[in-house]
């Protein structure tokens, strides 16, 4: 069982609630700026820039697939079945489908921040 903080509470968390950080952490690290592990992330980050067209929706799901095939990123315990990005008032939330430890889970939802 993987433990993990919470980063907006500091609270202990466990199982999904870590999984769902982790996932997060993911999605908003960019790939290659952590000095200790080069390949942790994802590219999702350099879209936080770029209008919220729908190409530039194709392409944050893109990346965030991506980032679940990236063995340094540590999210082999799911298994990705479908990403959908949505434009939303303060930027844009990235909704994942699939598998958690070979179970099928209720979608889950991330918010990516508009860039300042």
């Amino acid at each position: 069982m993987v433990i993990g903080m919470c980063r907006k509470t500091g609270r202990t968390i466990t199982g999904w609630d870590q999984f769902i950080s982790r996932v997060t952490q993911v999605m908003t690290t960019y790939i290659s700026a952590r000095n200790k592990v080069r390949g942790f992330g994802s590219q999702l980050p350099a879209t936080l820039s770029l209008n919220t067209n729908n190409a530039t929706l194709a392409l944050i799901q893109t990346y965030a697939m991506g980032a679940f095939m990236n063995p340094s990123n540590g999210l082999e315990d799911f298994e990705p079945s479908r990403v959908v990005a949505e434009r939303t008032q303060n930027g844009t939330s990235v909704t994942f489908y699939g598998k958690w430890n070979g179970r099928v889970v209720d979608p889950f939802t991330i918010e990516l921040p508009q860039a300042a």
